[in-house]
């Protein structure tokens, strides 16, 4: 979750390891330029779809965004989070 630096980053080192990559952020011509540039598989334009599909999950996301996916994150998995 989150294609900035360290999201893309974080996907392409995982796709280089075989890894299906699905990424998410809020801007959708983001998730468009990470599908079109081959750094992610899927970028579905919800994020309680990555969660609901997600074998892990990486938060790669400004402080100030935290807040919100914390909430997403404990509603859509039940588990805890730690961030």
């Amino acid at each position: 979750i989150g294609l900035g630096l360290l999201g893309t980053s974080l996907a392409m080192a995982l796709k280089a390891q075989g890894w299906q990559v699905t990424g998410w952020t809020r801007r959708r011509e983001v998730r468009q330029w990470a599908l079109a540039q081959g750094i992610v598989d899927h970028a579905p334009d919800q994020v309680e779809t990555v969660l609901a599909e997600a074998e892990l999950t990486e938060p790669s996301i400004e402080k100030g965004e935290n807040k919100f996916l914390k909430n997403v994150l404990l509603s859509e998995t039940g588990k805890a989070v730690v961030m």
